[in-house]
């Protein structure tokens, strides 16, 4: 009987140390995809000769909505091709990379790519300046 606890504690003790190697994994994908995302969004939306514009609200906000389509088109890309990356510790006692909430929810793909897109801070910029 003493040996089974042993055995189980012993298992749990590796089990954890492999997670969070996967997490930390995981979070380093991610911010790896949402440079390369942002990279895309600032090519496709910065655009230096319209800095100086001025926009109405409506020109603001569907300037937001376009970001907002593109960068999730590109994270519901992005968390698939990380699902499908091999974890180099997969299966080690039991634990499966695919099944981390991280990666199932790729909320953290999202965050970086806001945040390294300048685009995306340009355009939250404009919409703190108008004047309603």
């Amino acid at each position: 009987m003493f040996l089974y606890i042993a055995i189980y504690i012993n298992m749990k003790l590796l089990f954890i140390p492999v997670k969070i190697i996967g997490l930390i994994f995981a979070v380093l994908l991610f911010s790896i995809f949402g440079a390369i995302n942002a990279k895309i969004l600032d090519f496709f939306f910065n655009d230096d000769k319209d800095d100086d514009k001025e926009y109405t609200s409506t020109q603001t906000i569907l300037f937001i909505l376009k970001l907002t389509i593109c960068v999730t088109i590109l994270c519901y890309f992005g968390r698939n091709i990380i699902e499908r990356i091999p974890f180099f510790l997969e299966n080690v006692q039991g634990f499966e990379f695919k099944r981390l909430k991280e990666v199932k929810g790729g909320s953290l793909l999202l965050f970086f790519s806001i945040l390294f897109s300048s685009a995306y801070h340009k355009g939250i910029n404009k919409i703190k300046s108008l004047k309603l």
